[in-house]
């Protein structure tokens, strides 16, 4: 294992910079085509919002974006510097464990690596569909129609966290390798233990050879 240079870490700090700036960009598409649409189907609920809202509303996806894409290049970087030649050897030993597995097991597992995503999907998709549905109604104020669908979100959500611990929890029957200790660690967890373990090691051997400084005695006639 070997330390990482200043030169490297700059380089990490220009990915991971690179990655929040690509997001934030991704992230102010979003918030303008939000605005755009927003603006043309429900206009009297952006007249009704305040400024606050308005502004957590665009920003939202900006922040989310650099954050995520960020972390991703960041994550990248990591991977390409740390592991070289074990990275295409880990991907094969990848390729042959998932060829491997059962139809019923690449299911499962593939449901229970993307379980946040399927649940953030879902839930908007619950969100919107009980808002046009509700929406039909002539009877219902705005605001009533709102509080309506922002329950029926809710139920929903109760419902979708525990089909997400159930696709869990059958994952981890169909598929236990995946839930031991040595796999529970990601990439990123690993490559940051290792530079805590150098950096660990670089102050011991410091302070070692202080130590030796220090215990030498110095005569002069």
């Amino acid at each position: 294992m070997k330390l990482l240079t200043a030169e490297e870490i700059a380089l990490h700090n220009q990915a991971a910079n690179m990655g929040m700036i690509k997001g934030a960009i991704y992230g102010l598409g979003v918030s303008l085509a939000g605005a755009a649409f927003a603006k043309r189907r429900f206009p009297h609920l952006l007249k009704k919002a305040n400024w606050q809202i308005k502004t957590a509303l665009f920003v939202s996806p900006i922040g989310f974006g650099a954050s995520v894409v960020g972390e991703l290049e960041s994550s990248a970087f990591g991977r390409e510097q740390r592991y070289g030649a074990e990275l295409t050897k880990e991907k094969e030993d990848e390729i042959k464990r998932w060829n491997s597995l059962t139809l019923e097991q690449k299911c499962f597992h593939t449901l229970n690596e993307n379980k946040f995503s399927l649940l953030f999907a879902s839930w908007a998709g619950v969100l919107f569909g009980s808002w046009k549905v509700i929406n039909r109604d002539k009877i219902l104020t705005q605001s009533q129609k709102l509080v309506q669908a922002r329950m029926y979100a809710q139920f929903a959500t109760v419902v979708l966290v525990f089909g997400v611990l159930g696709i869990s929890y059958y994952d981890r029957i169909v598929n236990p390798q995946d839930f031991e200790e040595e796999n529970q660690e990601t990439r990123l967890d690993k490559l940051l233990a290792d530079i805590e373990r150098q950096n660990a090691e670089a102050k011991i051997m410091q302070m070692d050879n202080q130590k030796r400084l220090d215990g030498k005695v110095y005569k002069y006639d």
